[in-house]
């Protein structure tokens, strides 16, 4: 996250100093960040509660299609742009659904991203003291290097690791 941020955009030339924090700027860096970010959230989501669907049965093998479009519009808004019928399979073209494979580790990993970025660039020394987060760059940090380093351990604890903020468990009545 750190690469595309204005700051870097900077240390590498592409953009003046003074075009790095001019407001349209930041809002265009902050929109971008927020498409490409935010808007996977739903979808990420949208994979596995089908997939839970088809193992459950609450999702018909008569109804594949319907509820797949119908899951597509409560969730992200959206409709296809041509009328769809139970001959097409839509959900097929994701290949996690046919090849039952998990999507909420991606899910989980977009989320996650965002605690490990602000370790880092607290590590580096760019969060808080120079600016707010998304202007961090942990260019040739090697205290953030070393502690990022960890690629080939195990997500369980490369997350342990990086989130330094305790989860507090769901209380049940």
């Amino acid at each position: 996250m750190s690469v595309s941020s204005p700051r870097h955009m900077q240390t590498l030339g592409y953009v003046k100093p003074t075009e790095s924090t001019d407001n349209e700027t930041t809002i265009n860096f902050l929109m971008m960040k927020a498409l490409e970010k935010v808007s996977f959230l739903p979808f990420g989501y949208l994979v596995d509660k089908y997939r839970w669907g088809l193992f459950d049965g609450s999702v018909p093998r008569q109804q594949m299609e319907r509820e797949w479009l119908k899951l597509r519009n409560e969730l992200q808004g959206i409709v296809p742009p041509v009328v769809r019928s139970e001959e097409d399979f839509d959900p097929g073209s994701k290949f996690h659904i046919p090849l039952n494979i998990p999507y909420l580790p991606y899910f989980v990993s977009w989320i996650l991203q965002f605690q490990i970025h602000k370790e880092l660039c607290t590590t580096a020394g760019e969060y808080p003291s120079k600016g707010p987060l998304y202007m961090c760059d942990i260019y040739g940090s090697k205290d953030a290097g070393s502690k990022f380093k960890l690629d080939s351990q195990s997500y369980y604890i490369i997350t342990y690791l990086f989130c330094t903020q305790k989860v507090k468990p769901f209380e049940t009545n």
